[in-house]
């Protein structure tokens, strides 16, 4: 069977639209080149906690302060002087410890949150490569064996660039390639996850054609190829008899390109 693009997702596109059936609005879209960041979360945490005691110790020293302005004795004035002294020099350890802590910026908090989403993403894909629900293919013939490859140091799948690096053990004459998932089934996986609505009315003619034939030829040939035809006119009036035929040709199984209801 001739490969056809048009019944294919790049991986980058696959990964963009699980992206968004998962997040919905809170996908932005570049989330596949989002770099690796450091959780904020610990240094925010610990930059509050350095300001919250920061403040404890400077209210305790009032007090002493008080007892310095006053007319209180000798030793009062030294045991005043003796606690500021270990306040000061605690407020100082503090004070050195939060400057070389770096702020949270909006842009930090950003950058993480989208690279959560990234990972997020992949993982759901890499399981679904892992379980055979998706097979990823690499150009236009060659189904990456997910068991054997993945366990592979330099076996390496771009997201971000739709490419599949093989694994030197099982390379032929080249060693990358662009990455393909099958466009009905992977529409056909992306149903299980609730989020926002990625119909086949976004697909074009072709590829909605692929899907409603592809649920067609899981059962017995009910019609003649005319029949089916005009069925797919009718319900996807965008589609042209040529663009209907192309695909017929690329999708069913040898025993319905033969003449008949069922390929007899």
């Amino acid at each position: 069977m001739r490969f056809d693009i048009s019944g294919h997702y790049l991986l980058l596109q696959a990964f963009d639209r699980t992206g968004r059936k998962v997040f919905g609005g809170e996908w932005h879209g570049d989330e596949a080149f989002a770099r690796d960041t450091e959780d904020p979360s610990g240094v925010s945490g610990e930059r509050r906690n350095i300001q919250d005691l920061i403040k404890t110790l400077a209210a305790s020293a009032e007090p002493h302060n008080a007892i310095l302005a006053s007319d209180a004795d000798e030793e009062e004035h030294q045991a005043a002087s003796d606690a500021l002294h270990q306040i000061n020099r605690e407020l100082g350890q503090l004070k050195e410890r939060l400057a070389t802590l770096p702020h949270v910026t909006g842009s930090w908090l950003a950058d993480h949150e989208a690279f959560k989403r990234r990972t997020d993403i992949e993982s759901k894909l890499f399981e679904a490569f892992r379980s055979g629900d998706l097979d990823l293919q690499v150009g236009p013939n060659e189904i990456v064996q997910w068991r054997t490859w993945s366990r592979q140091p330099d076996f390496k799948v771009l997201f971000s660039m739709s490419c599949v690096i093989v694994p030197r053990s099982h390379a032929g004459q080249r060693r990358r390639g662009p990455a393909f998932i099958q466009l009905a089934a992977f529409e056909k996986w992306l149903c299980r996850f609730a989020g926002a609505a990625t119909g086949t009315e976004e697909l074009t003619p072709e590829a909605q054609l692929e899907i409603w034939l592809r649920e067609k030829i899981k059962g017995p040939k009910e019609f003649s190829k005319p029949v089916y035809r005009a069925h797919a006119l009718e319900e996807i009036p965008e589609l042209s008899a040529r663009a209907f035929d192309r695909v017929w040709d690329n999708v069913v199984p040898k025993n319905w390109k033969r003449r008949g209801r069922h390929g007899s």
